[in-house]
């Protein structure tokens, strides 16, 4: 088809323009098994590391403590990042209605703003919505959350998961290219492989939080 023939045309553009450099860079697993296979054949090729930065730390302190006008006892269930529809935000509705289900408790909260952010209030009244926030008060959010939702499928890495893991929170995203590199599926967080995974995976999550408390540590 000519969407084949186009694809392999932008492929053989790719494979002479990286040949010609002594190694290249790339974010996480799924980029480098690309480029040293069939497709391009290229050598050389080192996967980044990254880090979260020294904002993000467990401070056992904020562990049970009540911000954000959030009380002790609630199930925090954060978003952290751009408010938009590639992000895969227009998920969380029915994310927040099996967790609701399964534990009233819980609480969803958007830290971040962008174009969604006007529908995401309409869909979710009940959500609490604090818009930007600075890596310091995002860090006390990750010690007082319960478990991240990251519901893209396209980011080629997420450091959102490097700092609210380095805080001890627990992450649910999908199995897909810098998650799966990071999260240790059932041990630090949940890796979903379609819509329905990542629900459950939340539901069960937030049914009986406490029986998870162990995954801070290994976060």
């Amino acid at each position: 088809t000519l969407r084949e023939v186009n694809v392999d045309r932008v492929r053989r553009i790719m494979r002479a323009l990286y040949s010609q450099f002594d190694g290249i860079f790339v974010l996480n697993s799924d980029q480098k098994k690309l480029f040293e296979g069939e497709s391009f054949q290229l050598q050389h090729v080192f996967q980044t590391a990254h880090w979260a930065s020294e904002n993000f730390r467990r401070m056992p302190q904020l562990r049970r403590s009540a911000i954000a006008g959030l009380k002790k006892a609630d199930v925090v269930l954060p978003y952290a990042g751009r408010l938009s529809e590639e992000k895969g935000v227009f998920e969380l509705p029915a994310v927040y209605e099996a967790a609701r289900y399964a534990n009233p408790r819980v609480r969803l909260v958007f830290a971040g703003t962008g174009p969604a952010e006007g529908k995401l209030r309409e869909l979710l009244p009940e959500a609490v919505f604090l818009g930007w926030q600075p890596q310091t008060s995002l860090a006390e959010l990750y010690n007082r959350a319960d478990l991240l939702l990251l519901p893209s499928t396209f980011d080629t890495f997420g450091c959102v998961v490097l700092e609210a893991m380095s805080c001890g929170l627990p992450v649910c995203a999908y199995a897909v290219k810098g998650p799966a590199d990071i999260i240790d599926h059932g041990v630090s967080g949940f890796l979903a492989r379609s819509p329905e995974d990542f629900v459950g995976a939340v539901a069960l999550f937030s049914a009986e939080p406490e029986a998870y408390e162990p995954m801070r540590a290994q976060a």
